[in-house]
């Protein structure tokens, strides 16, 4: 898209997005999808040449002899991991974000916190019990 002169744009590719530049001189408004109400969002995020991804439970998942199986799998034991409703990160190229996504909704967020310092990323948690956990500055994307 850039390599056309078009600055200003969405990707999504499932569910994750890259946002080039503004509309009409304004942020793009980006939703967090909250799972038991899709009508009211986690968060609305402003971000701009970042990427946004959602690792979540209840999009992606199968049932299999009546029984509910998220798509992420823990790696050694080849279970599937139901740590959290959702975790979202903005990150600064879409294979970042979609990647730690995915690995912290394997990790417990005492170790997510270290990570998303150490790399620079936001991270919106909904835990199981619905607790909105924000970490590493998300609030500086924000809409107020």
């Amino acid at each position: 898209m850039k390599n056309l002169s078009i600055d200003n744009f969405i990707i999504n590719a499932g569910g994750d997005l890259y946002i080039s530049g503004k509309k009409n001189k304004e942020y793009f408004n980006t939703g967090i999808t909250n799972p038991d109400n899709k009508t009211m969002p986690l968060s609305i995020v402003n971000i701009e040449n970042m990427a946004l991804a959602t690792s979540g439970n209840y999009e992606r998942y199968f049932i299999e002899n009546n029984k509910y199986i998220n798509h992420i799998f823990e790696g050694i034991t080849f279970e599937p991991v139901n740590n959290y409703k959702s975790v979202s990160v903005i990150a600064k190229n879409t294979e970042n974000a979609d990647g730690f996504a995915t690995l912290f909704y394997l990790l417990d967020i005492n170790h997510i916190t270290n990570y998303c310092k150490k790399f620079d990323i936001a991270v919106l948690i909904l835990t199981n019990n619905n607790k909105i956990v924000k970490l590493c500055n998300w609030e500086k994307y924000e809409k107020l």
